[in-house]
């Protein structure tokens, strides 16, 4: 194997001029100029043929019949394919590659090979052959309900058997293991269908020929012990890319076990077909029996949901083996029942018996993206993305230490992606380390002379993750270019600053911006030192002269953009409050599931607007020094963060996310005025259930506990208005300024059915309702009343409730919905028009 891959670097410099002759980068460069001697390129394919025999007549002398099955239409592996030797015993299962392999002790008449959808082949073997490869070719073939006329399912008894072991085979419920995964992605466009098109079609299938669109590879060492868990990648390699942030994992794709309740395909979860209540949910249908010696079989299951149930359910098939009624192979993808899907999945598992325990050992995903879904060109080409995944080194119930788990699930070592070739091949199967490497020559060609694709992704990473737009060494903010609130209009401004390519320790920002309806200027700088990216760690200094809300509830969300459906209620909020402030914050990481901020504070704020206050008949506009220091802790049990050299990010937890804040005034310090505390708590957690959607629960609660500026307790935020924008996390019926408290609890409630109650098959429209039930208490000391005597709390509680309906239209990267609540209860309006608030809601996805 290392002298094939010696020769495919000798043979560089052909494929470099392949690549300059399909994108014409240099017209001075004749066809030949820069290219191996066609003599040399016939001795190495000759060189090439030789080892291929070489390697041919090693296994003709073990003995050893190998060969791989395939899709006689589309050329592709066919993955757990039946190999049967004389009718009798199982030979062999094709793994995820299609390869198979057997041991030619004894005489062998005939080989046929089954699977599930494709017509059986039977092959007369001859003495002598050691390489035969077999093409099947598909048949009309559909799951549906078989009549059972007496008696119980068969297949029942059989996933019965599975459920009684799944605790015992499922991999998450062992001690310990630790194992080495090898994940590999391609990117290709289908050659059939390039060479359909007028344009450029012999050169573009010439190069995907020999090489795909992209390559991303990933090597990640695992371990496990008693429910902590840390992937440690110490490779990582993308086409085209020098510095790269993104990292590819399969467990991103998929779940990497196929044993727990739910199975994550894409981002989305499914109900598992060996899971809890499933026969009632899904159809199942013994396929196949097959001995396999020792007085065990397998099992061959298809299953796919009834016809009458409405569920995220999935299709497919499955291989038992009654040896601990473990799952030996399975291959799944999403039911649709007939709607069209942008993404075509399927994903496959292959497992084996490692220390007496079974064990998933390859992995596969094949998508297939249709672009002309997410454009115009109704005749883009679709894009084939290929996944698969090795593991490696298994060990089951190793002596794991505290030591060995990292603070990060997920930790991208540094100097990961800067492996040589010689780490890349020890873990590359011999069949694709050519096309892989010749994938990645071709990319790196095309960012060095036509495209860079690391400002490009860059680029787009930004403006997706941060809403900045990238300028060099600066960022434009684009949240400080345009905004708009319904009580200040129209905003103009700028916002810029400096991004990694400046420093990577510090960076500098500022703002200057105009809102017209207040005909006031908003500006402002800081600047952030990270002390630690790796642990999160940061010190941060600014000044901020803007507008701010009256008795905001906030301080509890890390997503600043405006297209955010979090910060939606930002829009109804009237900033009345003029603030200049000082600030000086501290935050690190505490641990896996802890983060604090402290933070000191000195802020002047005037009150705006001259008809709120009203002290003994005369107006007054109270103007305030507070000096605040403050300590806020985030705490998310189990989260699952991500680290890589450009900081440690979240991927969420099942668990709930709680905020906690302390706030402390002190008089005399600084200037300030005022002496008190304030506490506020938010916890929130989303909970699914298999068969009903997801409920979204969010608790928010506050204290003052002594008098302090009635700019600084709580005004409830209400987002009340004719025809509004749907804000989550505030009171949609609720009017401006209605409530004010100094202690308050307020509950969100909102539980999606998604597309559990019915599914369309059209494109630009997928209904998905919602319901929702908002209600508050809380009281207001009596001393306020002297700023103005009709501020008034809801110490006798406050209902509304709703419904909401997203994706009534669908176009594009834009989502829209509308919906309806509610106001009922003791603050009922006597007109039952005024107790409604009419809504629409949006969500662009970039």
């Amino acid at each position: 194997m290392a002298k094939s891959f010696t020769l495919l670097n000798m043979n560089k410099r052909i494929l470099g001029s392949e690549v300059r002759d399909f994108l014409a980068v240099d017209s001075n460069v004749n066809k030949h100029g820069n290219s191996v001697p066609i003599s040399l390129s016939i001795y190495v394919a000759f060189l090439l043929s030789f080892l291929s025999l070489f390697y041919s007549v090693e296994l003709n002398g073990q003995n050893v019949l190998y060969g791989k099955v395939t899709d006689a239409d589309n050329g592709k592996a066919l993955a757990f394919v039946n190999v049967v030797v004389d009718g009798g015993r199982l030979g062999a299962m094709t793994d995820i590659d299609g390869r198979y392999s057997i041991d030619i002790n004894t005489t062998i008449e005939k080989l046929s090979f089954s699977y599930i959808g494709y017509s059986p082949v039977e092959v007369a073997y001859e003495d002598g052959v050691y390489e035969l490869n077999v093409e099947m070719t598909p048949m009309v073939f559909e799951l549906g309900e078989v009549l059972i006329e007496a008696g119980e399912n068969p297949a029942h008894r059989i996933i019965d058997s599975v459920l009684r072991y799944r605790s015992l085979n499922n991999p998450e419920h062992l001690d310990s293991y630790s194992y080495t995964i090898y994940d590999l992605m391609t990117f290709s466009i289908d050659s059939a269908f390039l060479q359909s098109q007028s344009l450029n079609a012999p050169a573009m299938k010439k190069m995907f020929d020999n090489n795909d669109l992209m390559a991303m590879e990933t090597v990640s060492e695992v371990r496990y012990k008693a429910g902590k868990k840390s992937q440690e990648v110490i490779g990582n390699r993308i086409s085209g890319l020098q510095d790269s942030k993104f990292v590819y994992l399969v467990n991103n794709i998929q779940s990497v076990s196929f044993y727990d309740e739910l199975i994550n395909i894409m981002g989305s979860s499914y109900v598992n077909p060996i899971s809890r209540g499933s026969k009632n949910k899904y159809f199942f249908n013994l396929e196949e029996v097959i001995g396999i010696g020792g007085g065990d079989s397998l099992y061959v299951i298809s299953f796919h949901p009834y016809r009458n149930t409405n569920f995220d359910g999935m299709e497919g098939v499955m291989t038992i083996n009654s040896g601990g009624w473990a799952l030996q192979n399975v291959k799944v993808s999403p039911f649709l029942r007939g709607e069209h899907a942008m993404w075509d999945v399927v994903i496959q598992q292959l497992y084996e018996r490692v220390a007496d325990h079974w064990f998933p050992i390859q992995l596969n995903t094949n998508i297939s993206i249709t672009l002309g879904e997410m454009s115009s060109a109704a005749d883009a080409p679709p894009i084939i993305a290929t996944g698969k995944s090795y593991l490696s080194d298994i060990i089951i119930n190793p002596d794991l230490r505290r030591r060995d788990f990292a603070m990060a699930e997920i930790d991208v070592l540094p100097g990961s992606g800067r492996r040589d070739e010689a780490f890349w091949n020890s873990y590359r199967d011999a069949h694709m380390a050519e096309r892989i490497e010749k994938t990645h020559y071709f990319m790196d060609s095309i960012s060095e002379n036509v495209v860079n694709f690391d400002k490009v992704f860059n680029f787009l990473s930004d403006l997706m993750t941060n809403f900045y737009l990238p300028m060099g060494c600066v960022d434009i903010n684009l949240n400080k270019v345009a905004n708009y609130s319904f009580s200040r209009k129209l905003y103009l401004g700028m916002g810029l600053l400096t991004n990694d390519r400046f420093s990577r320790h510090i960076r500098f920002d500022g703002y200057f911006g105009y809102w017209f309806g207040q005909k006031w200027s908003d500006y402002g700088g800081g600047v952030k030192w990270y002390i630690s990216r790796r642990h999160d760690a940061m010190l941060q200094l600014r000044y901020d002269h803007n507008a701010c809300g009256m008795g905001e509830f906030s301080g509890f969300s890390e997503i600043n953009s405006m297209l955010n459906a979090v910060n939606y209620k930002d829009y109804y909020i009237s900033m009345d409050v003029r603030q200049d402030a000082f600030d000086i914050t501290l935050s690190s990481r505490m641990g896996k599931s802890l983060k604090g901020f402290l933070s000191f504070r000195v802020d002047e704020k005037m009150f705006l607007r001259d008809d709120f206050f009203v002290t003994n008949g005369s107006v007054e506009r109270p103007t305030m020094r507070l000096a605040n220091a403050e300590l806020r802790m985030r705490f998310a049990y189990k989260e699952k963060l991500v680290r890589t050299y450009d900081g440690i990010q979240s991927l969420g937890t099942i668990y709930p996310v709680v905020w906690f804040s302390y706030l402390r005034s002190f008089k005399g310090v600084l200037g300030g005025q005022y002496d008190f505390s304030r506490y506020q708590l938010q916890l929130e957690q989303n909970l699914y259930t298999k068969y009903y959607g997801a409920t979204n629960i969010m608790l928010q609660a506050g204290y003052v506990d002594a008098v302090a500026p009635v700019l600084e307790i709580f005004n409830i935020t209400g987002t009340w208005a004719p025809f509004g924008l749907y804000a989550p996390g505030s009171f949609a019926t609720m009017r401006e300024y209605e409530f004010f408290c100094t202690s308050f609890v307020s509950l969100f409630l909102i539980h999606r059915f998604g597309n559990l109650l019915w599914r369309t098959n059209i494109d630009w429209c997928s209904p998905e309702p919602s319901l929702a039930l908002n209600m508050g208490w809380g009281k207001l000391d009596d001393s306020y009343k002297t700023y103005n005597s009709d501020l008034k709390a809801f110490d006798k509680g406050f209902y509304e409730a709703g419904v909401v309906v997203d994706n009534v239209l669908n176009i594009s990267y834009l989502k829209m919905g509308l919906g309806a609540f509610y106001r009922f209860g003791p603050y009922a309006y006597d007109k039952t028009l005024d107790n409604f608030a009419w809504k629409w809601n949006f969500l662009i996805s970039l």
